[in-house]
Parts: C-alpha cells; structure tokens; sequence
C-alpha cells in the first residue's frame, strides 16, 4: 500500500468534517456595525476552517482552551488570509494551499491576540473572531 493507514484515516477525517449535509448552512457570520470586542491572549492550538463552519482554538495560560467561530473573513495582523489549515509544528501543507499565512505564525506554539464578538448559533451564545494579532 503506496499510503499508510493513519495517512487514509486522516484525510478522510478532513473531507468527512468538510462536507456540508444537504439543508445545512454555513457559519461564518460578519462583524456586526458596533459589537463590544473582547480580547482573548493565549497559544493558538487548533485553526481548521470547512465548508459549514470554521474554529479556533485558544489556551489561554490559565484555564481550558477557549473555542472560537471564525467569521466570513479573517485577518491575522491586519491582513486577510484564506488558508484553511496552516502549518503546525509537526506539519506544513503545500505553498499553493496556504500562501497567505505568516511564516512565523505556528498552530499550538505561537502566543495571539484574538479579537471576538459574541453572537447566537444554534441558540447558544457563541464567540466569533475575524481578527488575530500576533
């Protein structure tokens, strides 16, 4: 077999969480004209974006990992980035499918800034994020 099982199993993961069930929407919603903005400071430790729906994942330095929704833009030190899933310390995905991501930027080693707003999903108040500093 050219591809090890653990390699199979995660890219059918990926495409499993990526594909949106008919009648679903997505979730990427716009900053509202005037939310009140909160600020979260920890280690980016997850940042996955799919076809319903995009999250983070923030650990703070004292307390559980905060989730986050990721709004329908997102920028990371005032710029605008696409990538879907960047680079972690143990991966890098291919140049042409996460260009715009900062090259010093690494999920679950590098200490943010989010800026989120609070919002109803799914009758749960949520956070959703369009901006991360770094």
């Amino acid at each position: 077999m050219k591809y090890g099982v653990c390699t199979l199993i995660a890219v059918l993961a990926i495409f499993a969480a990526s594909v949106a069930q008919a009648g679903e929407t997505g979730f990427f919603p716009t900053r509202p004209s005037n939310p009140t903005l909160h600020k979260l400071v920890g280690v980016l430790t997850e940042y996955g974006v799919g076809q319903k729906s995009g999250q983070i994942l923030v650990k703070p330095t004292v307390g559980a990992a905060v989730p986050i929704y990721v709004a329908s833009s997102m920028k990371i030190d005032g710029t605008n980035v696409t990538c879907l899933y960047p680079p972690t310390a143990t991966w890098t995905p291919a140049p042409s499918l996460c260009s715009d991501w900062p090259k010093t930027l690494i999920v679950g080693t590098t200490s943010v800034t989010v800026t989120y707003w609070t919002t109803s999903y799914n009758g749960k108040t949520v956070k959703v994020s369009d901006q991360i500093d770094y």
